[in-house]
């Protein structure tokens, strides 16, 4: 298991007495205007690896204030207890997480997401759906094209952590 090692040590400050790490992601900067084909590769402009049709499929208001645009490029910590955001510090080509943004209680929380190839990467796209009716929708690497292998086990890690609250989507468009 290829876990991220160096980021996971710089989260380990934010963490309650006990709380486990189960997985630690970083979240794309922004949510592209492309689309997903049924291959599940990106078209259209935008880097994210979403694109506005999914949450149009879904009725997601990219406009709404539910909609947590703030935590769209963050690092995501997932904790047997919490979700962790903290900023992206950008001192070095490799991003690690600096501030903490927001600490939310996993309870009631649900995982979407699917996995998709486009502009020279393959990113799995994550939708948290939280039970106050905020949305975050958003996409992390999992590897570069020319890579075999996945660039580590995190995004893996993610959806196993939230097991039965997890479901991976399937649209017409990829089914």
């Amino acid at each position: 298991m290829k876990l991220n090692e160096r980021v996971r040590r710089i989260v380990t400050d934010d963490l309650e007495p006990g709380e486990q790490i189960q997985a630690v992601v970083g979240l794309a900067n922004q949510i592209g205007t492309g689309r997903v084909s049924s291959g599940g590769t990106v078209h259209g402009s935008g880097s994210s690896a979403l694109g506005t049709q999914y949450a149009q499929d879904r009725g997601l208001d990219l406009d709404n204030p539910k909609l947590r645009a703030d935590l769209l490029a963050s690092w995501l910590t997932v904790t047997d207890r919490r979700l962790l955001f903290h900023k992206p510090k950008q001192t070095s080509i490799r991003p690690t997480p600096g501030a903490l943004i927001e600490a939310i209680d996993r309870d009631g929380i649900r995982l979407h997401w699917f996995d998709a190839k486009g502009y020279g990467l393959s990113n799995r796209v994550i939708h948290l759906e939280f039970p106050d009716g905020r949305h975050l929708v958003s996409a992390t690497m999992l590897k570069a094209t020319l890579r075999r292998k996945p660039y580590n086990d995190e995004p893996f890690l993610l959806v196993e952590a939230f097991g039965h609250t997890a479901t991976e989507v399937v649209t017409a468009e990829r089914s």
